[in-house]
């Protein structure tokens, strides 16, 4: 199973509707807080050509997109079966 890495930050209602969702489905992730990491924020952005919003959802290797990204990607019933590949 591939690993869901997320990256929020604080006041971040759609990071909390993320970390909602992924509570709801039972799935296992990871968790950075960006908030007083700039530097980091920037490398990620850099490597998500350029995406600057919160949350940020890696699965694996594989740069996800944000909430309403992963929620489709959930309701369209892909997913699991990206997780699951390795």
């Amino acid at each position: 199973m591939q690993k869901v890495m997320v990256y929020t930050k604080n006041h971040c209602s759609y990071c909390d509707s993320l970390k909602r969702l992924l509570k709801k489905i039972n799935l296992p992730y990871e968790e950075q807080n960006l908030e007083k990491l700039p530097d980091e924020r920037e490398r990620l952005s850099k490597l998500a050509g350029g995406y600057r919003t919160m949350p940020m959802v890696w699965i694996g290797q594989e740069f996800i997109g944000g909430y309403t990204d992963f929620e489709a990607l959930y309701l369209s019933g892909e997913l699991f079966t990206k997780i699951n590949r390795e």
